[in-house]
């Protein structure tokens, strides 16, 4: 890949509400990864602030943002947008992780939860790990992105804890897997926006052509978002519930195969 020798910044934006198990540990990795981390606190409209979680992030020294989920994602994360200072903006939730040096894994199998409840996918752990840290700013310093608006990367979902990597999700090779592809590294430009009017599954925009704007794939296995979802929400089957009742209520029934079916109920 060409390189541009001006050195480019990356905020982690993470929006957030009821999350006091998983934000310290997405704080601690952020801060190893990124150059700006901007905590968005965003409950319902009528809903406090979990004091918990808010401590938490106070407690960090990183910037805190007071905001709302009640327009839904796509409108909370162009906001969030906004926030950071860095050329680029990485948005995470709480419960994400964009690790500086993972293992190398090889994954093989089929089925992906939860549409099966138990996968038949395996990982390998290889000798070496990922400079996810400098990929990433090579990824964005590439001349090809000066084009592009965005930078498409595939999430891998664990059953596990972070830095767990025994019990995978999904097969997540981009050929013959179930890669779930994420369109959440976006330049921080005034053209870059979520579709205002889907409130979940959010759809990332180019504002000139009110289009899907140009995107580079990174599809080689240098950076990758970890998704520990599964972990937090058996920590957490009180809030479970409360979050299935708010993202049905952006969008009726968008959750209940997921949650619903699978956790406790409060």
């Amino acid at each position: 890949m060409e390189q541009k020798d001006t050195p480019m910044t990356v905020s982690a934006i993470c929006h957030f509400h009821a999350e006091p198990n998983a934000l310290p540990g997405f704080i601690a990795a952020a801060e190893q990864m990124f150059d700006e981390i901007v905590l968005v606190s965003s409950p319902m409209d009528g809903t406090p602030p979990d004091p918990e979680t808010i401590a938490i992030a106070e407690a960090s020294g990183h910037k805190l943002i007071h905001d709302t989920l009640s327009q839904g994602f796509g409108a909370l994360r162009t906001r969030c947008i906004g926030y950071g200072k860095g050329d680029w903006c990485f948005l995470l939730d709480a419960d994400e992780r964009v690790w500086t040096a993972p293992p190398v894994l090889g994954v093989t199998g089929t089925g992906k939860f939860p549409d099966t409840l138990t996968p038949d996918v395996h990982v390998s752990t290889q000798r070496g790990s990922v400079n996810q840290r400098d990929n990433l700013r090579n990824w964005i310093t590439n001349a090809e992105a000066e084009k592009a608006l965005a930078l498409c990367v595939s999430r891998r979902h664990w059953f596990g804890a972070p830095g767990e990597w025994d019990r995978p999700c999904q097969n997540w090779n981009p050929i013959g897997g179930e890669a779930d592809w994420q369109l959440r590294l976006v330049k921080n430009s005034p053209f870059v926006c979520y579709d205002p009017e889907i409130k979940m599954h959010e759809k990332i925009i180019d504002t000139r052509t009110w289009g899907e704007p140009k995107f580079l794939r990174v599809s080689d296995g240098s950076l990758y978002i970890d998704h520990y979802s599964l972990h937090y929400k058996n920590l957490e089957p009180e809030q479970n519930t409360e979050d299935a009742k708010i993202y049905n209520e952006l969008e009726p029934g968008c959750v209940d195969h997921m949650w619903l079916k699978h956790f406790p109920k409060a």
